[in-house]
């Protein structure tokens, strides 16, 4: 199930949800829009690269149109979700040059300030764009992190670099 963040400052609008599995992740989402961007909160060292690009295809095939990894073997994630949309290529999409499904791996990043990116940095190219009008937070096994990113989303998503929290300007007054 999906939770609505409204005091979440984004793209578009924030939703988060958490699921014991990448399994029960995909099977569960009904996402708000047809197309949308998927920040994944995950430990997936234990996994298969196959079937990490087998539940990739299907995260893409429920409308991720942006994918951002984030969590212990968030790189091979993020390469899964790559592969993945090799595989659904389009006509459309190998030849207009702008339309790709973008991903992004936040290794060395805090929850927060992955989670910041996705929320203000991850918009979808080309044909992806169209149909995007969500951003799902989603944390996968990881009780402590959920209720981190909760709490970050409710706080309205301030910038956030390494410790320190900063307002927008328009808040400063």
């Amino acid at each position: 199930m999906l939770t609505h963040h409204p005091a979440a400052r984004s793209t578009f609008p924030a939703y988060s949800t958490i699921a014991t599995s990448l399994d029960a992740l995909v099977e569960e989402l009904r996402p708000p829009s047809p197309r949308f961007v998927l920040f994944v909160a995950a430990d997936v060292s234990a996994q298969s690269d196959a079937a990490l690009a087998a539940w990739a295809g299907r995260a893409l095939d429920r409308g991720v149109a942006y994918a951002c990894c984030w969590g212990p073997g968030c790189g091979r994630l993020e390469t899964a979700f790559d592969l993945a949309a090799i595989d659904r290529e389009t006509e459309v999409t190998r030849n207009d040059g702008v339309s790709v499904v973008v991903t992004t791996a936040h290794e060395r990043d805090s929850l927060r300030e992955a989670a910041w990116f996705a929320l203000n940095a991850a918009y979808p190219a080309g044909v992806f764009e169209e149909g995007t009008d969500a951003i799902v937070l989603a944390v996968v096994g990881m009780p402590a992190e959920h209720r981190e990113l909760v709490e970050y989303l409710e706080s309205g998503a301030p910038i956030y670099r390494r410790g320190i929290t900063t307002l927008a300007a328009d808040e400063r007054s």
